[in-house]
């Protein structure tokens, strides 16, 4: 039964990986049009926008901490890489 639940585990996360590294080319085209257009890389309001839609789908304190706590990361990693 474990065993199965980790599988299907396993093929969720390799959708997620592959949705991350989509991302990240997404991430790596908006760093470059920041920079040529001269506009800093933090983006307060946006960051806002992202939280207050993902919120929107959670339905419990517990699913709301953990994509909050996950796409905390996710903005960090990104704004490193612009």
């Amino acid at each position: 039964m474990i065993d199965d639940f980790r599988r299907e585990l396993d093929k969720i996360d390799d959708k997620i990986s592959q949705l991350l590294l989509d991302r990240l080319s997404f991430v790596k085209k908006i760093g470059e049009e920041k920079k040529r257009i001269a506009k800093p890389v933090l983006d307060s309001k946006r960051e806002r926008e992202i939280r207050e839609r993902l919120l929107k789908t959670c339905e419990t304190e517990d699913e709301r901490n953990y994509l909050l706590n996950i796409y905390e990361s996710i903005m960090t990693e990104s704004k490193k890489v612009q």
